[in-house]
């Protein structure tokens, strides 16, 4: 399985899409999704570290940050 190069949905996201991808309840829910991956040997042990930690400090980001990231270096159309 593989994906497919080119989009297939453009779309327009608002304001909120970058503050609802930050907190402690993201966070939690992220670490919680992780750690059942890790017991059904979905991912291992460093695989779940990795994500966890590469999500804390996503979600620690200001919004004014996270929607640079979005716009200028994930989402290049």
């Amino acid at each position: 399985m593989a994906n497919i190069p080119e989009s297939l949905v453009l779309m327009r996201v608002g304001e909120g899409m970058y503050s609802r991808r930050g907190g402690k309840g993201y966070l939690k829910n992220y670490t919680s999704v992780k750690y059942n991956a890790y017991k059904l040997d979905v991912i291992n042990f460093v695989q779940f570290i990795f994500g966890v930690s590469i999500m804390s400090v996503h979600v620690s980001l200001p919004v004014s940050v996270k929607k640079i990231i979005y716009t200028k270096l994930l989402h290049k159309v």
